[in-house]
């Protein structure tokens, strides 16, 4: 499992490292097919509020445009 941290709205790339004392351990892991991923907002109102006041709260989007455009760039709306 990988994951991404970093500050909202900063950058849209993030590295990930991998580290085993095992090549073919990673290169089994870092070939193999991805698995199928959905969005956490999805089926979770609370979620989205949420992801609404967050960006609002941190002055990430000040307008209803920008709200949009953050909107935009999520993995739900991408897999909508």
């Amino acid at each position: 499992m990988v994951g991404r941290a970093g500050r909202t709205g900063q950058s849209n790339y993030g590295d990930s490292i991998l580290i085993t004392n095992d090549r073919s351990v990673a290169l089994k892991i870092a070939t193999r097919a991805l698995e199928s991923v959905q969005s956490c907002l999805s089926g979770n109102k609370r979620g989205l509020s949420r992801l609404v006041l967050e960006a609002v709260g941190i002055s990430l989007a000040t307008t209803e445009t920008e709200l949009l455009s953050y909107m935009k760039s999520t993995l739900l709306w991408q897999q909508n």
